[in-house]
């Protein structure tokens, strides 16, 4: 199964036929397509830039991990709601992300943008007298880790760019999810795959977005990363809320980027970088703004600012509605993420540094976007299942509270799928890509990920320099 739509809408092709329907794609069109791409996209980094610089928040690496927390909320949002709807088209997506920027353009303008602007340009030059050679030999290790991970960063983006959507979870609910959906144009069940339509489906969101504006998948496995800096950023951050050095939060950053699996995951459209980036932004956030109310170190009277905590706890909301959208187990994360932040509310209550008012204030800043955000899935489960977890049972002591699909009848139903990979279909489906796969693949009686362990272990560059030259002849 191929991942690129017939702009005649004729069924979707298996993979042999990727390269020969993407020849077939009038370059007038491709044009298109990539004009719209580039506008949107832009549309939505400006967006986010603007109410970034406008929140005014106190640290550099607050205001960009901030403005990647809004332009992938904004992703979600805009792809679930026209999916919704059912304008999941390339040209409801361009309208709708000018819209969202002319919004904002005029919501923010006036003399406070103006000042904002001024702070974060102030910054920035600051930043940049920082960034001197004399301060690079100061902390040898971070910078030479920096460097690494710029370096994996890049590796992960061309490995993405380079070859074709492979992998096990990718080929069997991920994409076709994604595939369905453009090709109907609205977020609706597919009958592929039985995952697809009981699974939160989040981070297939945002693998939708370069799908629907390019016609493509040429871009889609690139949906990790930026989750991955999400992710960097977020550790940084909390390193920084905890007391750490600048140059311990850059190596904590580095080699968050640096850990095989988050090198592994940025480069497939799998959805546990998803997970991970926005609820480590989401936890920084909720730290930074405990920091506010002078509960975590580094806090104090004067920073006990209710506007900037509620800022903080907005932007925890975001993310953490990304989050708890994309997997089932981003539940436990918000269990803890809001038992985190009720104890501290209550704790602040006590101190008397909020009175009721606020604090319902407060909470209400970080509830309703992870309603807006994380909740589509459940509810939609919820209406059709009567459980928001389907297919699994919702047990509490031994007593079934909800129940979902059998044991019996889920284990015969995984067995059937992995029945029907293990026949062929999966081989068939990966197409050029099986050239990599028979050397892991054959001997272990699955590909899972092969194409892409090849690319990270052993002989694995020269492997994708040797493939990308006909890959990519082929495509353009």
């Amino acid at each position: 199964m191929a991942f690129v739509p017939d702009l005649r809408a004729r069924p979707w092709k298996r993979a042999e036929d990727q390269d020969a329907l993407f020849l077939a794609v009038p370059c007038p069109a491709r044009l298109m397509h990539n004009a719209a791409f580039l506008a949107a996209t832009a549309s939505v980094l400006v967006a986010g830039l603007l109410v970034a610089i406008r929140l005014r928040l106190p640290s550099r690496l607050d205001t960009l991990l901030a403005w990647g927390v809004l332009c992938v909320g904004e992703v979600v949002g805009l792809v679930l709601l026209l999916g919704w709807i059912g304008a999941l088209r390339t040209g409801w997506l361009v309208l709708a992300s000018l819209v969202v920027l002319a919004v904002v353009g005029l919501g923010v303008r006036g003399p406070a943008l103006a000042e904002a602007a001024a702070e974060s340009r102030t910054k920035l030059r600051a930043f940049r007298t920082e960034l001197t050679w004399r301060n690079v030999r100061a902390a040898p290790l971070a910078a030479f880790l920096a460097v690494l991970a710029v370096a994996q960063v890049a590796w992960c983006a061309f490995a993405a760019w380079a070859l074709p959507p492979t992998g096990w979870d990718t080929l069997t609910y991920h994409m076709p999810a994604v595939a369905y959906w453009v090709q109907r144009g609205q977020i609706v069940r597919t009958p592929y795959q039985f995952f697809t339509n009981v699974y939160p489906l989040n981070g297939e969101l945002t693998f939708t977005w370069p799908a629907v504006l390019l016609h493509s998948d040429v871009l889609v496995n690139l949906g990790q990363i930026p989750f991955g800096l999400l992710g960097a950023a977020g550790t940084a951050v909390i390193a920084r809320t905890v007391g750490v050095r600048r140059s311990g939060a850059v190596v904590a950053a580095s080699l968050y980027l640096l850990a095989p699996v988050v090198a592994q995951q940025m480069a497939v459209p799998y959805v546990d970088l998803v997970l991970a980036g926005s609820f480590l932004a989401a936890f920084a956030f909720l730290l930074r703004g405990l920091q506010s109310l002078g509960l975590v170190q580094g806090g104090s009277a004067s920073q006990r600012q209710t506007r900037l905590v509620v800022v903080y706890l907005a932007l925890t909301g975001v993310a953490a509605g990304v989050g708890v959208g994309s997997k089932e187990s981003g539940l436990a994360y918000l269990g803890v993420l809001v038992l985190v932040a009720v104890g501290a509310l209550v704790a602040a209550w006590t101190r008397q540094l909020l009175r009721p008012a606020t604090a319902l204030r407060l909470v209400t800043a970080l509830v309703v976007p992870v309603l807006l955000l994380g909740t589509f899935w459940y509810a939609r489960n919820l209406m059709e299942h009567q459980n928001p977890l389907y297919p699994w049972n919702v047990e509490v002591a031994g007593v079934v509270l909800l129940h979902a699909v059998g044991e019996l009848a889920l284990r015969a139903l995984a067995q059937r799928v992995l029945g029907d990979l293990g026949r062929g279909r999966l081989r068939r489906a990966l197409g050029p890509g099986k050239v990599l796969a028979r050397g892991r693949g054959e001997g272990h009686g699955h590909e899972d990920g092969a194409v892409r362990e090849d690319c990270f272990h052993g002989f694995g560059h020269w492997n994708l320099c040797r493939t990308v030259i006909s890959s990519r002849a082929l495509r353009s």
